[in-house]
């Protein structure tokens, strides 16, 4: 009789789950494939910049893609007095554009590698963002691709950019509770080292916060955060005893990122409206867990830690410094390490509960932006058409020279659209990667394609070379006006090139 009590049921115990397992696991695919989806039309959305012009227009990119055609030439043993050194940072984009260049062409691998970037940044922002808080972050998805195409990304400081990126994917790996995945950041650290030391630097200092955070519990995180404060300071009492550095002279407001989104003097409303908006969304916010305490609730997450110790110690940092082994300094540093503070940011707001009217305000915010992005590029790529035709003027491998100077009302760097326009037909002597030797494409002197000497170099870039014999023959491709994308071509003659003989300018389009 026990026994035949017991089967009915134990067969009852095996029957009834199975129907709930078909269930659950439609409802699981069913949300991963909406997640998928999202996914991939944000990405194809986030894509949209690298591609709506024909060439992608940001400060220093076009020199790495020409001066990875210069490398692809020093392969081919076609560049004597060219070399490329064993370096093993600030080079990880150039290795991708020489290897891509090579098998599609400069300007296709040019697309693939900042589309790549620009993927890596995005996502690892909104990975890290998702780990610190808990949950992904859609709301903020129109502030992080602002952010994505902010100054740095711009000014084409690629290899700094990659190295965020997947520092970026190296600490959400960090942050999460299971250790199985620490050898893929053990991985990752040499790529971020391969991409800039900088971003290496950070990442490390960032991942031995985080994991000092999570393994100490959460009443003594403000000694922690007090110690981060202190190391900092420690960092700049030894840069200023040890080294020649320059202080960073901007507004303490912009440390906050901010001024990742002023690219130009049309561009201020947008980071006011932003940081607007975040400090009245964070307001909200505060007066609602007010009203409804949590004794759960930590009202000093490690997103807010951090983004607090970059915000109070970016100022003890070196904007510029000046090291034995390179002749020009190590720039930018304040400048690029903003854009990190605000993804910072990001993972801090991302713990706040999302609000529709938030997430509006910022759409409506970086379509402005974007719309100024698009426009500003579309002149750059003006300029760069009439590069493309003065250069088809030119005798094949003519050694060009580059005098063009950044728009009034830009803050990035215009000077490069000759580089590309000179892949496969001309040499620009001037171009500086060589000669700075912090890229690991290198000249000896007296080569005919680019200058050794940083001094002359520069006096090339800013119009006031005095010409030697021995540089001849040499042309020049500078502003000549009325408009500051009017570009024009003339050969150059010993002595300075402040001589300037009208009759031999060719402009590339007529006088409107």
């Amino acid at each position: 009789m026990q026994t035949t009590d017991l089967a009915p049921a134990s067969t009852q115990q095996v029957v009834l789950p199975t129907p709930e397992k078909p269930s659950d696991l439609r409802g699981s695919s069913s949300f991963s494939r909406k997640q998928v989806a999202i996914i991939l039309l944000i990405s194809i959305g986030i894509l949209i910049p690298c591609f709506w012009l024909p060439k992608i227009e940001a400060g220093d990119l076009p020199s790495h893609t020409y001066n990875a055609w210069l490398a692809s030439l020093v392969q081919k043993g076609q560049a004597p007095g060219l070399w490329i050194a064993p370096q093993h940072n600030n080079v990880l984009a150039d290795i991708l554009l020489l290897r891509l260049g090579t098998l599609f062409g400069f300007t296709t691998a040019e697309k693939i590698v900042t589309a790549l970037a620009v993927l890596l940044f995005f996502w690892g922002a909104f990975a890290l963002a998702t780990v610190l808080s808990g949950k992904p972050p859609w709301f903020l998805a129109p502030l992080i691709a602002m952010l994505a195409y902010g100054w740095t990304f711009h000014m084409g400081f690629l290899n700094f950019y990659f190295s965020l990126g997947i520092s970026f994917v190296g600490l959400a790996l960090l942050g999460q509770p299971n250790r199985r995945l620490y050898p893929i950041v053990l991985l990752l650290a040499p790529f971020i080292w391969l991409a800039h030391p900088l971003g290496f630097v950070w990442f490390a200092a960032t991942a031995i916060y985080i994991l000092a955070a999570n393994s100490l519990p959460t009443r003594v995180h403000p000694l922690l955060f007090l110690a981060g404060l202190v190391a900092m300071l420690v960092v700049h009492l030894y840069f200023s005893r040890s080294y020649d550095v320059r202080w960073w002279q901007g507004h303490f407001y912009d440390l906050s990122g901010s001024d990742q989104l002023v690219l130009g003097t049309r561009y201020p409303f947008i980071a006011y409206s932003v940081l607007a908006a975040v400090a009245a969304f964070s307001v909200f916010h505060s007066v609602q867990s007010l009203r409804k305490p949590s004794p759960d609730t930590n009202y000093f997450p490690p997103a807010l830690q951090l983004f607090l110790i970059g915000l109070l110690a970016l100022p003890f940092l070196p904007e510029k410094i000046f090291l034995s082994q390179y002749p020009d300094p190590v720039s930018f540093i304040c400048s690029r390490f903003t854009l990190a503070i605000a993804i910072l940011g990001c993972c801090a707001l991302a713990r706040l509960r999302p609000h529709l009217i938030f997430s509006a305000v910022l759409a409506c915010i970086s379509a402005a932006f974007f719309v100024l992005v698009y426009q500003d590029a579309s002149r750059t790529y003006g300029m760069e058409q009439q590069a493309d035709l003065l250069v088809a003027k030119l005798p094949q491998d003519a050694r060009v020279i580059t005098t063009i100077f950044p728009f009034r009302d830009s803050r990035i760097f215009t000077h490069h659209v000759m580089d590309r326009a000179c892949i496969a037909h001309c040499f620009n002597i001037e171009n500086y990667e060589a000669s700075s030797k912090q890229f690991r494409l290198r000249a000896t002197p007296k080569n005919r394609f680019v200058e050794t000497a940083p001094l002359n170099a520069a006096h090339m870039m800013i119009g006031d070379y005095v010409v030697q014999n021995e540089d001849l023959p040499l042309w020049q491709i500078f502003q000549c006006g009325p408009a500051e994308t009017d570009l024009c071509l003339r050969p150059i003659h010993a002595g300075p090139l402040t001589n300037f003989i009208p009759s031999e300018a060719v402009r590339a389009r007529p006088l409107r």
